[in-house]
Formats: structure tokens, C-alpha cells, sequence
């Protein structure tokens, strides 16, 4: 099933850039952290519209459920640089101890960012995370009509039994 997972997903987000702005003192600029969250989601949901296989095995589309750590390490926070892993080499724990620490700045930045996002009305939760699962949550990059389409079949997906 992975052969249309997120290629048409990445090419709507991309379009979306110009929208996703914040205001910094009065005035408006790019805001291409929470733009990189969303491409980082886009990346890895499956494509609108499910391919039969998907139907059948009632696999959603557009529904990021990965978790906000996966987001932090696909944005670098855990990679150390090399005078880092240098420092640290003759420190037993240390260099997990920075990791650590790194991803959970960038968990914090990315949960800042989805929550900028759904503001913004480019995501909505669509479950919250709880102990042994991560949040849900759907990605709006379609027209209205189809953003329905998409979180119906989500829904339907959800009711018949998709635990991710």
C-alpha cells in the first residue's frame, strides 16, 4: 500500500506555503517550521483517493497518526554535530542525554506547530493521543467538499476497527 503514500499529499501541502504564515511584530512572514511539520505529515499519510487494497482493508487517507516525536527526529533534533559527538564521546550517557534533551525541544516545537496548524484550518484532530497511541490527525489540503470526503472516509475507517 505504500505506493501513494503522500506524493499527491506533498504537492497539495506545497501549494499551501504561502498560506501558512505568522504575524511577527505587525508584520507578516513565512512561518516555514510549521510548513515543515506539515510537509513531514503529508510525507507519511496515504494519498486521497484509497486505491481498492485500501478499501477494502479500510485504511484511512490523510490521517497522520505517527506521533510528535516522529516529527522532532525527522527535523534533526536528535543529530548531534560532530564537535558534539566529540564532546560527548568520552562522557558515558552524555550523548543520549543531549539527544534527549534536543528531541524533546523539537517535540515541543512540533506540537506548537500542528497547533498553529489546526488554527490555521490546514489540520484537525481527529483523536487525541492516548497511553499506547499517538494523536490522529486528518489533513485538510483539499476544497472543502473533498476535505468532507476524506474525513468521512476517516471516520469510517476509524469505526471499522483502524487502530494504528
Amino acid at each position: 500500500m505504500g505506493t501513494n503514500m503522500g506524493m499527491k499529499n506533498l504537492i497539495l501541502a506545497a501549494e499551501l506555503q504561502p498560506r501558512i504564515m505568522r504575524e511577527t511584530r505587525g508584520l507578516l512572514s513565512p512561518n516555514t517550521h510549521a510548513f515543515s511539520t506539515l510537509i513531514t505529515m503529508a510525507r507519511h499519510t496515504y494519498d486521497w483517493e484509497p486505491t481498492n487494497r485500501q478499501r477494502i482493508n479500510h485504511v484511512p487517507c490523510r490521517l497522520y497518526e505517527r506521533g510528535i516525536m516522529f516529527i522532532a527526529d525527522s527535523q534533526g533534533y536528535g543529530k548531534l554535530s560532530a564537535k558534539e559527538s566529540l564532546e560527548a564521546a568520552g562522557k558515558p550517557g552524555e550523548k543520549s542525554r543531549i539527544q534527549c534533551k534536543r528531541l524533546e525541544s523539537g517535540a515541543e516545537a512540533a506540537s506548537k506547530d500542528v497547533r498553529f496548524l489546526i488554527e490555521c484550518g490546514f489540520v484537525k484532530q481527529l483523536r487525541p493521543q492516548r497511553l499506547g497511541r499517538n494523536a490522529s490527525y486528518l489533513l485538510l489540503l483539499g476544497s472543502p467538499e473533498e476535505n468532507r470526503l476524506v474525513e468521512d472516509w476517516a471516520w469510517e475507517c476509524i469505526e471499522a476497527g483502524w487502530k494504528r
